[in-house]
């Protein structure tokens, strides 16, 4: 389904906002103002007043989320009318039966100027914008969000009271203290989450290429590290010069075509930051004396994709468009195998450059005499996962045993053997550690993103054989560019044009312009009596039938349960059904259950739409 932006029904839904002359612009403070505030609050002190509000950053957080779903369904679902050849078109919409959900979520929204956590969660997981992100796969990050607006407004206040305690010693440790927790991106300047999400992501969602949403934000697998002001910054690839925030040039990292959002994840990995004055106290001792304590700790840590905070979450909702959505069309716009080949390269770099560590402490020589080998143990809080636990021996000769999936990224030094004070830095003899033969130490990618690329497949694979969608996708999607997806693709269209379940394909949801076998699909598919607008129940279409009848539900990508940056504690996680209750602030008793509006799981999108619509002219009756 495409809406063209000259009828009455792209009116009715998106006229509220001038998504198509408008950029998507965050009401929020930008990154290198946030710092200039904390850093120098004398320059800038209206600035810093409205930054420590955390009620004003709640209701930014909100207000930028909710706009930003409504731009990301706005760049799916629409086509300028001059768009003459239909067949040029990237994207194919999305099916009829989600129409409803589309109008849930473009709800014209107003909200409070100041909001507190609980005026947050009900913005967020209303009746409306909750049903509709429901309908669409997407509520489970929703969830994670709440967390996340409210953590981030705590973390600037941590941040400032850092800076407050250095500013007894002096000006320049506090500058310094807020670096440590808020890092120069140490990448272009112009690549800043407002500029990434209008030139990059969004027009991304408008064609069939969404793979790049997913890889690494570099294209490599030799990590370096350059210095800047404070300490070192590392990423794999080439840098290119750059000005740091007083204007001096410096080397930054050259960015590829991925946004880099871990598949599966919900946040985005970039530059890793390692915050250690190089001429201070701790790194002179180290020099004087190796067997003195690792200089590098955790805290000195920050892997600054956290910050790119819009371009973020709105992410992790295309991923649950493509991995959680039912019948889902946007499934079919990433390349399984090109994200396990850039995945395995960017982790796997990362974990030889830590063992090439390993193995140079054990030899001796004179490489951690370049402090990029040192700084450069901080890898591992962006790549590495941890697979021991602590089993026995000694504090020189301790025993591990196997722990899977293992502690990936900042979780390291949790209850496996590693020191929580270091955690995800580790001392080159840690990055040697083993178990039956095994290294504790292994690649993020090897650990968890494999399984969750295998199932993605599978979940791709289950749905061409199980369903119609065949006759919906467009053939030059990031999908079908793995030779076995087109086989697979081609072997099902050919079915379809034969099989008795083609008469409940609707014709309005197949793409224009899309060719098989040298002819015009739609125009195939009515020549076997394909029409549209299928009778379904309560007059509403449903998603049925299938070329090959199976049994087996369809393969899950699991959700991770991890928070977003800035979320404080286990966020709340939004399940097919139901809101449940979690170990975050968030009080879900007080908040609506998705559930009285949906009519759980065995219920499509539309029918839920319909439910919802139902129960509201009940409430409206009453009054």
């Amino acid at each position: 389904m495409i809406i063209d932006v000259a009828t009455d029904r792209y009116q009715k839904l998106f006229g509220h906002h001038p998504f198509a002359t408008t950029l998507f612009t965050s009401a929020g403070i930008p990154y290198e103002a946030m710092v200039a505030a904390l850093s120098d609050p004398s320059a800038a002190e209206g600035t810093l007043n409205n930054l420590l509000k955390g009620e004003l950053q709640n209701q930014i957080g909100t207000r930028d989320f909710k706009l930003g779903a409504q731009y990301m369904i706005h760049r799916i679902v629409t086509a300028a009318q001059e768009s003459i050849d239909m067949g040029s078109l990237g994207t194919n919409g999305v099916l009829r039966t989600l129409d409803g959900a589309i109008e849930l979520v473009m709800t014209r929204f107003s909200l409070q100027d100041l909001m507190d956590e609980e005026m947050v969660a009900k913005a967020l997981i209303d009746a409306a914008f909750g049903a509709g992100m429901k309908a669409l796969g997407a509520l489970g990050p929703v969830g994670k969000v709440v967390a996340a607006i409210v953590g981030f407004g705590v973390a600037i206040g941590q941040a400032w009271i850092a800076r407050q305690e250095a500013a007894k010693q002096s000006e320049e440790q506090a500058r310094r203290a807020v670096f440590a927790m808020m890092p120069p991106l140490q990448q272009p300047s112009k690549d800043t989450d407002d500029y990434l999400v209008n030139t990059v992501l969004l027009p991304i969602l408008a064609g069939g290429e969404w793979t790049k949403i997913f890889s690494p934000r570099f294209d490599s697998d030799e990590w370096v590290g350059v210095k800047r002001k404070g300490g070192y910054a590392f990423a794999p690839g080439k840098t290119t010069q750059g000005e740091d925030d007083a204007g001096e040039a410096v080397s930054v990292f050259k960015p590829g075509e991925g946004l880099g959002l871990l598949p599966g994840m919900d946040m985005i990995t970039s530059v890793v930051q390692v915050s250690l004055d190089p001429f201070g106290p701790e790194i002179a001792r180290f020099n004087a004396d190796r067997s003195y304590h690792w200089p590098i700790k955790r805290e000195h840590v920050v892997d600054v994709g956290q910050y790119y905070i819009n371009l973020g979450r709105l992410g992790a909702t295309a991923w649950a468009l493509v991995a959680q959505q039912e019948h889902s069309l946007d499934l079919y716009k990433v390349h399984v195998a090109a994200l396990h080949e850039k995945w395995k390269r960017y982790c796997g770099g990362g974990i030889q450059f830590l063992r090439d560590n390993g193995k140079a402490w054990q030899e001796g020589g004179s490489r951690f005499d370049d402090l990029r080998y040192v700084y450069g143990s901080a890898i591992g809080c962006a790549v590495g996962t941890w697979q021991c636990f602590l089993s026995g021996g000694t504090t020189y000769s301790p025993k591990y045993g196997r722990s899977i999936p293992g502690n990936p990224r900042g979780e390291m030094g949790q209850f496996d053997g590693l020191s929580r004070e270091y955690g995800c830095v580790l001392h080159p003899n840690q990055t040697r550690a083993t178990t039956k033969g095994e290294p504790c130490l292994i690649s993020l990618y090897d650990s968890h993103l494999r399984k969750t690329l295998d199932d993605l497949r599978k979940r791709q694979v289950h749905y061409l054989r199980h369903s119609l969608l065949c006759a919906y996708v467009r053939s030059s999607w990031d999908a079908f560019k793995d030779d076995k997806m087109m086989t697979l693709l081609k072997q099902m269209r050919a079915t379809l044009l034969e099989h008795p379940d083609r008469r409940l394909v609707d014709l309005a949801d197949v793409p224009m312009g899309e060719m098989f076998e040298g002819r015009d699909w739609r125009e195939q598919l009515k020549e076997k009596g394909v029409q549209s607008r299928p009778p379904g129940l309560l007059g509403l279409k449903l998603s049925v039938g299938t070329i090959e009848p199976g049994k087996e539900p369809p393969p899950k990508v699991e959700e991770d349960p991890r928070p977003m940056p800035f979320a404080q504690g286990k966020p709340k996680r939004c399940s097919p059904g139901v809101c449940e209750p979690s170990a975050t602030p968030v009080d879900d008793g007080k908040y609506i259950r998705l559930a009285a509006y949906l009519g759980g799981t065995a219920l499509t999108s539309a029918a839920g739409y319909w439910l919802y619509r139902q129960t509201q002219a009940r409430k409206d009756s009453r009054y």
